[in-house]
């Protein structure tokens, strides 16, 4: 069995490709196809079959604006006998693109044999829609999030980009409390220069994927940014994953209904309500090393154990049979 990725981003490249290769299957890619005008993505969809075999399963994730990539390309290669799986890892912000406000169905619900979400509430309304859809969470890649030497000092870190409507939330309860008591604060990702200068003074740009690890590795606490606080009982920003699976600094984000239903607050990461408490687990997280470590070590034991891309992969093997 082979899978054909028409993306090619970090959290395939990292993460769901590695994994459908331990388990055997066969890898290619046919990135940006979306680029393209739709009768040049059947062009290239065609071209691309003509020189291969016939991929088992065809996947896709993510939603990229005005120009997605149409049904009829996806369709050549369902035509030849691949199953297409879609993705929607920007739900539920962009769910009404992928089944449209007029209660049609948008470029990948149309071709789409399933789509994975991690949004449970999400997938019920695929579902109503008569599309097979299930609930699919970001995961660490244990080859790639894993403990390395720090190669700098840092208290705390946050990476991630600057939107707007997150940005008081997080100011407020996560990046003013370290300002006050004054830590080692460094902040990575796009954006942050048209933020206050007391900010724009912790902020050094964007960060690479794979530099994730040593950045981790470099703080005792990485903060949590989520894009969808409280929206959903299932999903998460896949940052949760990844700092857990680094296992070095430890996770504190904003209290997340989804975060409390996959961990233990307080034993394998820890959030947040207040300033007020965001300061107390600071100063406990920054000054109990022992207590820091053994939270770091539960955390990085329950993703390998229940959130891995291996265990993913075998969620979508599974989903896109052809039994």
């Amino acid at each position: 069995m082979s899978v054909l990725f028409l993306n090619d981003s970090p959290v395939i490249r990292f993460g769901l490709a590695p994994a459908f290769r331990r388990l055997g299957r066969t890898v290619e890619f046919l990135p940006q196809l979306w680029v393209h005008e739709s009768s040049q993505q059947v062009l290239r969809a065609k071209e691309w079959l003509r020189a291969n075999e016939v991929p088992s399963i065809v996947f896709f994730e993510g939603f990229t604006g005005s120009r997605p990539i149409h049904p009829a390309a996806i369709n050549v290669f369902r035509d030849a006998g691949a199953r297409f799986g879609y993705w929607a890892i920007e739900d539920p912000l962009w769910t009404d693109e992928v089944i449209s406000r007029d209660r049609g169905r948008g470029p990948y619900a149309s071709a789409a044999d399933h789509i994975f979400t991690p949004c449970e509430e999400c997938a019920a309304r695929y579902r109503h829609h008569l599309i097979p859809s299930s609930v699919l969470l970001f995961a660490t890649a244990p080859d790639h999030h894993r403990p390395v030497e720090p190669r700098r000092s840092l208290d705390v870190v946050l990476l991630a980009n600057f939107y707007s409507n997150r940005f008081s939330l997080l100011t407020e309860l996560l990046i003013e409390p370290c300002l006050r008591l004054e830590v080692r604060l460094a902040i990575f990702g796009h954006g942050w220069d048209q933020t206050p200068e007391c900010i724009r003074r912790c902020w050094h740009g964007p960060v690479a994927y794979g530099e994730l690890p040593d950045v981790y590795a470099a703080a005792k606490v990485a903060l949590g940014a989520e894009q969808c606080l409280n929206m959903s009982s299932t999903q998460c920003s896949m940052r949760v994953f990844e700092v857990l699976g680094c296992g070095g600094a430890v996770y504190l984000g904003p209290d997340h209904r989804a975060h409390r239903r996959l961990f233990e607050s307080g034993k394998q990461l820890e959030l947040t309500s207040s300033p007020a408490q965001t300061m107390d687990l600071l100063r406990r997280l920054l000054n109990d090393q022992p207590y820091r470590k053994a939270m770091a070590k539960a955390g990085r034991a329950v993703v390998l154990k229940s959130h891995t891309y291996e265990a993913r992969a075998l969620q979508i093997l599974d989903a896109l049979s052809h039994r």
